[in-house]
């Protein structure tokens, strides 16, 4: 429990107390000095309680000779009405719920698939590129998990069986239920200020751990670079940059992408003939996922297509791949034709 849960908690007792010690002994004082109460001490004690309680609760029925009769009897029956009220509707409420909040991130996380406890890759954020790092990672076989502070988010990743942690990927408690002392990397997806905060957080818990961020402004670059990240890529302006080199350079050889964005990673189209042994295959069938490569798109009667993974392929497309030299090269050979 936090000290704001605690703080919020005690001063809701402390008032709770005030206002059942004022009701009792105005109770007392009313009934004894201007009622002319003529029981017991212990019947005035019961009779104070019972009222208290009643009357703080707003339920408003008392057994005879309980209720306060007087004018003044009535007044105060009155205020004490108020003071229930505001402690039902707005200090209760104010109090507990924080508490209530904590409880219910608790149980959703019971609800969720546990955190992997090793070798695993942390995406921070579940954007539309977080969603798309994801189902990369799941076809690969990787285990991963998701950071994400949004609550209808985290319950579609719940019903979609998707490992995550409820939280703010940029303060330390989270990255260490996400188990982050035992992560193989870390993704951050969020907005570039945000994805700054992650990575230096990150970095301080894990020096050693290799972070990868994504950034929308490329002068950002190098603020990411600094503050702990191997890898920064631009998803916006990796596209961009492939469509205009397809757009220029599969004539002309002279665009190339930006090395500060892609670092060791480069671009190659592979030609579809109808001699080519993936003819008629769909392309998400041909073993391109696991050789680790990104699927850019396709080209196919001069448009270019960038969700092409249920299409059978046919002679005259052109598939674009980002990858390393290496892969490429060996991706050659399944076209039997050089990019």
């Amino acid at each position: 429990m936090t000290d704001t849960i605690r703080r919020r908690i005690r001063f809701f007792l402390v008032l709770l107390g005030l206002v059942v010690s004022i009701g009792v002994t105005g109770y007392f004082l009313i009934k004894v000095k201007i009622e002319g109460h003529d029981g017991t001490l212990l019947e005035l004690i019961v009779d104070a309680i019972y009222w208290n309680t009643i009357t703080l609760t707003t339920l408003g029925y008392y057994p005879p000779g309980v209720a306060l009769t007087s004018v003044v009897g009535k007044f105060f029956t009155v205020v004490v009405v108020v003071m229930g009220v505001v402690l039902i509707v707005i200090a209760f409420p104010l109090a507990l719920s924080p508490w209530f909040e904590s409880r219910l991130k608790e149980i959703m996380t019971t609800k969720r698939i546990p955190v992997p406890s090793a070798n695993h890759v942390i995406v921070c954020g579940y954007s539309e590129v977080g969603r798309e790092v994801v189902d990369d990672l799941r076809n690969r076989g990787v285990e991963f998990l998701v950071i994400e502070d949004n609550q209808s988010l985290v319950r579609d990743l719940v019903s979609e069986g998707v490992p995550s942690v409820i939280g703010d990927p940029t303060k330390e408690s989270v990255l260490e239920r996400a188990n982050l002392g035992r992560a193989i990397g870390l993704i951050a997806v969020e907005e570039d200020s945000e994805n700054a905060f992650i990575t230096l957080t990150a970095n301080r818990l894990r020096p050693d751990l290799r972070i990868v961020g994504s950034i929308q402004n490329l002068s950002n670059a190098s603020i990411l670079r600094r503050a702990g990240a191997m890898q920064v890529l631009a998803p916006k302006s990796t596209v961009g940059a492939l469509l205009a080199r397809e757009a220029v350079g599969r004539r002309r050889g002279d665009l190339e992408l930006p090395g500060q964005v892609l670092g060791d990673l480069t671009s190659g189209h592979f030609h579809v003939t109808h001699s080519s042994n993936v003819v008629g295959k769909r392309l998400s069938g041909i073993g391109l996922s696991s050789l680790q490569l990104m699927v850019v798109g396709v080209w196919r009667q001069g448009i270019f297509n960038v969700d092409p993974e249920r299409w059978t392929l046919a002679d005259g497309d052109v598939i674009l791949l980002l990858g390393t030299a290496a892969q490429l090269e060996f991706v050659s050979g399944i076209f039997r034709g050089a990019p």
